[in-house]
């Protein structure tokens, strides 16, 4: 997640953290979806086939997530960004995300 946008959820209230923020840059998919669990956070991500395997079997086993945003790199505007995750948050409560995989694309223009 680029700083630009982090700044902008920050400016419109949004609690976000980074992986950077929590030390997590060098662990797995697996281990940061596993502390984004642990923690209630919707996790937000490029990594779109990683995220889409992960999120299979996590509810194959059984388990559960507190909800998956992927956006393909690059594809958008921060503006953009922005928008989609704001409209997201909107509509959403956490408990409608929870094991849910949202593709950002389709709440863009």
């Amino acid at each position: 997640m680029s700083q630009s946008l982090v700044t902008a959820l920050w400016q419109q209230q949004v609690d976000v953290v980074t992986a950077k923020d929590v030390d997590q840059l060098a662990c797995s998919g697996n281990e940061q979806l596993a502390w984004a669990t642990q923690e209630g956070r919707v996790l937000y991500s490029s990594n779109i086939a990683d995220f889409c395997r992960l999120h299979s079997q996590w509810l194959q086993a059984g388990k559960h997530h507190a909800g998956l945003i992927l956006v393909k790199q690059q594809q958008y505007s921060v503006g953009e960004l922005l928008k989609g995750i704001l409209l997201i948050q909107e509509l959403y409560s956490p408990e409608d995300v929870q094991d849910q995989l949202i593709f950002l694309s389709n709440f863009m223009d």
